[in-house]
């Protein structure tokens, strides 16, 4: 992006246009759909699915409903009334609606591959996906420009719905519209992850706000920039900590966690996934993992913390493809702002005239790393340390989106750390 055309964006970018709330920030807004349109049987199905997923993982018959619905949509949808499908189609256009689709048959997905808690207590995990869910995956994740599998911006951007439409989205005023298993503990580490978003949320904007006042040379600006990050990152890591209240990490690690593992890096899964009516050749894609969440990518572009070129990087990079496709925007766009408008040099140029502006700026990469080391402490508690439990299907030293898990939050502390080093000693 040339600097002229940067300086143009500075000023006429708007938040709205990366489909980002001013308010909730990364969150699904509108508020997420809680029922899919009634009017044709697949999304009345669907929703059926999606209610009855906790009951019907109680049985051992899971996988055969599963396969009864593949079947209906293969005979009755896709080779049914054509007029039926397009407008089908047509719901689907409707972000929301394909938000909500795409939730419920990710999760059929996961819980088909892994089985119920008797089939994958035996290690019976099957490395197929029945046409019926995966065709339909795959047309919602091509609208919508996604990889067709199960990830953070279903999980927790778009499942849940307010208790009280009127107040604001928090702790408390939630609750989620999908369940795996079901329970308490599975829905608190949703909620935890849905309200450290909505907490967030007035920290995209703040960064345009900050590069604006770096494009005026106007302190004010940048300070009102940053202190409403600082603000957001604070009341971040103060839900985070919440997360022990309602989540055990012995049931987390059990019952909540396999169900969200992906294919890559899977022990379970080493040859991957068949997409059966999609593609002969294997899928192998990264599950559900908060490094597919956009903000501490986000703070990290905007703020100048930068990652070596290695396989941080590549596993960051990577993570961009599950985010929402507003969302990888917003980030590259700011990236681009960043070379050209660096908060972080404004507040070095001005550190002795306004020191207030090196301290807002400094507590903001402290906020930043705090979090990522309560990160991976939690991920010490509630994963790594359940080692006798471990299964390939299940294993203790590998994330969710198949990641050295440890090794990578401690690493991206660490960055965060050196960037904090840098700036205290005027490094550039």
């Amino acid at each position: 992006m040339r600097k002229k055309n940067t300086s143009k964006k500075t000023e006429t970018m708007q938040v709205e246009a990366y489909a980002i709330s001013k308010i909730n920030g990364f969150l699904l807004e509108p508020d997420p759909l809680t029922s899919l349109p009634q009017e044709h049987e697949f999304f009345r199905k669907l929703d059926r699915m999606r209610w009855s997923t906790p009951r019907y993982f109680g049985t051992e018959k899971f996988r055969a409903i599963i396969d009864d619905f593949s079947s209906f949509y293969l005979t009755q949808v896709a080779k049914g009334d054509q007029a039926e499908l397009n407008d089908i189609h047509e719901y689907l256009k409707d972000e929301r609606v394909a938000r909500l689709a795409r939730l419920t048959l990710g999760t059929l997905m996961q819980a088909y591959v892994l089985g119920s808690p008797h089939e994958a207590g035996a290690g019976n995990v099957v490395p197929r996906i029945p046409a019926g869910v995966a065709v339909p995956m795959a047309y919602i994740s091509e609208l919508l420009d996604v990889p067709p599998i199960l990830a953070y911006q279903d999980y927790c951007l778009a499942n849940w719905e307010r208790v009280d439409k009127g107040q604001p989205v928090e702790l408390g005023n939630i609750m989620i519209l999908q369940y795996l298993l079901g329970g308490l503990d599975e829905a608190w580490f949703i909620l935890v992850h849905t309200d450290i978003e909505a907490r967030m949320g007035k920290v995209p904007d703040a960064f345009l706000i900050a590069f604006r006042g770096v494009h005026a040379n106007n302190v004010a600006l940048v300070a009102n920039g940053l202190t409403t990050i600082k603000v957001g990152l604070d009341a971040m890591n103060t839900t985070f900590l919440r997360m022990p209240e309602y989540c055990s990490s012995d049931i987390f690690f059990e019952r909540v966690r396999p169900y969200i593992h992906g294919q890559e890096g899977n022990p379970a899964l080493p040859n991957g996934v068949i997409y059966e009516g999609v593609s002969e050749k294997p899928f192998s894609l990264r599950g559900e993992s908060g490094a597919q969440s956009s903000i501490i990518p986000l703070c990290a572009a905007g703020l100048g913390v930068v990652y070596p070129d290695d396989w941080l990087s590549q596993y960051v990079r990577e993570m961009h493809a599950y985010m929402p496709r507003g969302h990888r925007r917003f980030i590259a766009d700011v990236v681009a702002l960043e070379k050209h408008f660096s908060i972080r040099a404004f507040v070095d140029k001005h550190k002795e005239t306004h020191p207030f502006l090196f301290d807002a700026f400094h507590v903001c990469l402290e906020a930043g790393r705090e979090f990522l080391i309560q990160h991976a402490a939690f991920t010490e508690e509630y994963i790594h340390r359940h080692s006798a439990k471990s299964t390939a299907a299940n294993p203790h030293n590998i994330g969710t989106g198949g990641s050295d898990f440890m090794n990578t939050l401690l690493r991206h502390a660490d960055c965060w750390k050196l960037e904090i080093e840098n700036i205290r000693i005027g490094v550039s």
